[in-house]
């Protein structure tokens, strides 16, 4: 069956957040406890997660307040603007040109996620899908459901694409294809053990997913 909708993951996929999404993690560290995270490889876990889960290994007093320290942080580091990965735009673009329909499933808050959206001037996904919509989440795969359920999807004609071994445990449990973008912090290594359909190369590579 030909692949007619391309749901993609947001983070880390489409656009360059990690860096942002990164300091606002060591403010709130600084804010709660004066210092900030040395260890580099704790920022590889964060991917894929939503906030509740941030800080999982701190304080269970704590986290409320590391949580609401974060999510302040970065709206506004993220306001200020997070671009696109270098190619994506512009073969966003070119599928919705060619008759593909594009959506969104993520982890991310869903203020930040409209506000970003609002930020493009130009909305070229059909449905968005942010952490407040469903129960469950990644690696469940009721974010996906939710999104094929908003648009009575049949699942073989869907693809999603992302970055972490959450999002192909995500698109598996919901029973379809998942691709993994080689842009991803995630190591390959990692992302083998949990048998993505394909991987992407290069932005342009996304074309190759549309079939009319």
């Amino acid at each position: 069956m030909a692949i007619k909708h391309i749901i993609f993951d947001l983070d880390g996929t489409l656009i360059n957040s990690f860096p942002t999404i990164i300091e606002a993690y060591q403010l709130a560290l600084e804010k709660q406890y004066g210092k900030r995270e040395q260890d580099q490889e704790k920022f590889i876990k964060l991917i894929g997660l939503t906030l509740n889960n941030f800080f999982d290994e701190y304080p269970l007093e704590d986290r409320e307040q590391l949580k609401k320290s974060f999510a302040l942080f970065n709206d506004e580091l993220q306001y200020k603007g997070v671009p696109f990965f270098s190619g994506v735009e512009a073969v966003l673009k070119e599928l919705i040109d060619k008759g593909a329909k594009l959506h969104i499933v993520t982890s991310k808050r869903k203020k930040p996620v409209l506000h970003w959206l609002k930020q493009q001037g130009k909305n070229y996904f059909t449905y968005v899908v942010a952490s407040e919509d469903t129960e469950k989440h990644k690696p469940n795969g009721q974010p996906i459901d939710y999104c094929i359920s908003l648009g009575n999807i049949r699942k073989e004609e869907a693809i999603y694409v992302g970055d972490t071994h959450h999002d192909i445990q995500c698109a598996h449990n919901a029973g379809i294809r998942c691709a993994i973008v080689d842009w991803t912090m995630t190591g390959r290594n990692v992302l083998e053990q949990y048998k993505p359909d394909l991987y992407i190369k290069n932005p342009n590579d996304l074309l190759n997913l549309y079939e009319n």
